[in-house]
């Protein structure tokens, strides 16, 4: 992979002025002064692989701690912003393999994580004791259900679920099928759509489930009068696999959020397409642009995962603008040797440097003496 200086990242926690983030394509933990483009590197994330990417989907911020929700990890990382320490949540998994999972969810106070992959668990995470528990009649009905429907071994993609007065609506991936989830009565039923299509992400927008596909268009269905429809884009698509990933919306303004696709879509608008600017580039070629995102009023920011950059789009004007978040030199964004990420002639590129080796581990060294990023 090509290494350019420009932080990924699926999250980010706001904490006293700073924004923090997991590094997307390895194992790192930065921080960003709001404002600022220059992130500060604070540790890795202990019993993680060092060149693991997509370590983190989300993060949950209690009190001074954050608790990095795994995508592809063992475990939750959890980072105390004041004591500048680790703790870590291991998941307990019958398998050898890394579980994967796809999203979390908060339902009736309980908080769900979503497997993404057959061999992974539903799990409950609780916040007041640092545990994880195994969701059986999720896994043992629902989740078994979902396997005999699913088309591969990746059964629930990123933004698979949402929760709405109480039930989940959960999109099974690459198929017609939406699974309504009643934990509490442990009910559930297929909603199967009307279309030959492949349901990649889900959101509930007044009372209407809508959907993004494999396909360059929406389906929705509401609620209320149980009826559906499909809306096509009239821009056309290049990526056939993950052109978009969700939907998200302010008012009753809706924005389809990009997957591979070099644009967003405004599905309200008749010239529907949202030009991206141009210095927005993507670091790895066929990659997601974006993963994660986060409303602010009349605004959305969404978060690069292959893009160089935050985009924030403005619902009124219909504008795009980008922050840039880079590493320097006591930043360098690669830490072993044997990363997927190094050069093949040694050297690291930051920016538009290289900087050897030696020097990442002198700063690495200084960090561990002044007690910086250390477990507890």
């Amino acid at each position: 992979m090509e290494i350019t200086g420009y932080a990924h990242f699926n999250d980010i926690a706001e904490v006293n002025g700073y924004y923090y983030y997991s590094e997307t394509f390895f194992n790192g933990l930065f921080r960003v002064k709001i404002g600022e483009r220059n992130a500060e590197f604070l540790g890795f994330f202990p019993e993680e692989d060092s060149k693991q990417p997509d370590l983190h989907r989300k993060i949950v911020k209690i009190g001074a701690k954050l608790y990095f929700i795994p995508m592809v990890a063992w475990g939750i990382s959890v980072y105390d912003t004041e004591t500048g320490s680790f703790q870590y949540i291991r998941i307990q998994s019958n398998t050898n393999q890394i579980p994967h999972y796809s999203e979390l969810i908060k339902v009736n106070n309980e908080f769900i994580l979503f497997p993404e992959r057959k061999h992974a668990d539903f799990l409950k995470v609780d916040f007041d004791d640092n545990s994880l528990k195994r969701c059986d009649w999720l896994n043992d009905v629902v989740k078994k259900r979902i396997m005999q429907v699913a088309n591969d071994d990746y059964i629930l993609a990123p933004f698979c679920a949402v929760e709405h007065k109480g039930m989940i609506y959960c999109a099974v991936k690459d198929t017609n099928i939406i699974m309504k989830i009643d934990k509490k009565k442990k009910e559930y039923q297929e909603i199967k759509a009307p279309y030959d299509v492949s349901l990649k992400g889900i959101n509930i927008i007044q009372d209407r489930l809508v959907c993004t596909l494999k396909e360059n268009a929406l389906i929705r269905y509401d609620l209320r009068k149980k009826i559906w429809n499909i809306e096509k884009f009239n821009t056309p698509c290049k990526n056939k696999v993950y052109p978009y990933l969700t939907v998200a919306s302010y008012e009753e303004k809706e924005l389809v959020i990009s997957g591979r696709e070099d644009k967003l879509i405004r599905p309200d608008l008749d010239d529907c397409e949202v030009v991206l600017p141009k210095e927005l580039a993507r670091d790895a070629e066929g990659t997601l642009l974006f993963r994660g995102f986060k409303l602010q009023e009349n605004k959305i920011h969404l978060f690069p995962r292959g893009s160089r950059g935050v985009l924030t789009y403005d619902f009124d004007s219909k504008n795009c603008d980008y922050n840039e978040i880079k590493y320097d030199k006591e930043c360098i964004r690669i830490h072993m040797k044997k990363s997927d990420c190094l050069l093949s002639n040694g050297d690291i590129m930051v920016e538009n440097d290289a900087y050897k080796l030696s020097d990442y581990i002198d700063f690495i060294k200084v960090k561990k003496q002044n007690n910086i990023g250390v477990m507890t």
